[in-house]
């Protein structure tokens, strides 16, 4: 959730930052245009990401959310288990985690979706 806390709307910008690991397994989406004062829009983080013949790696990147002021720097990590150590294991979800059912996509350019409860689509 991104709020703004001014007296006027103001427009933000999502950046990735370029050159650090994963920075491809991450997407960041958001809905363009202003937010009027006191008003907030989501944000939604999407990580796709394999173990890469790993049964477990870190993954750490960053994005930049950029205003007309400021610029904030976001961190995103993660566990990644492949499927026999996901499947050996039984993991709690963090609040706000969705897990997305279905086969990983094959091919660059496909993406899995889904829906949470408050409305957001993936």
């Amino acid at each position: 959730m991104l709020t703004n806390v001014g007296n006027d709307s103001t427009r933000f910008k999502v950046r990735q930052v370029k050159g650090l690991e994963g920075e491809e397994e991450v997407r960041v989406g958001f809905k363009p245009g202003p937010v009027a004062p006191g008003m907030h829009t989501k944000l939604s983080i999407t990580l796709q990401a394999s173990a890469k013949g790993q049964d477990q790696r870190q993954l750490r990147t960053e994005f930049q959310i950029v205003t007309e002021t400021e610029i904030m720097h976001v961190g995103v990590s993660a566990n990644i288990l492949s499927r026999n150590a996901y499947d050996a294991s039984s993991p709690q979800l963090a609040q706000h985690v969705i897990l997305l059912k279905g086969e990983a996509p094959q091919q660059k350019g496909q993406v899995w979706s889904g829906a949470s409860s408050d409305g957001m689509e993936y």
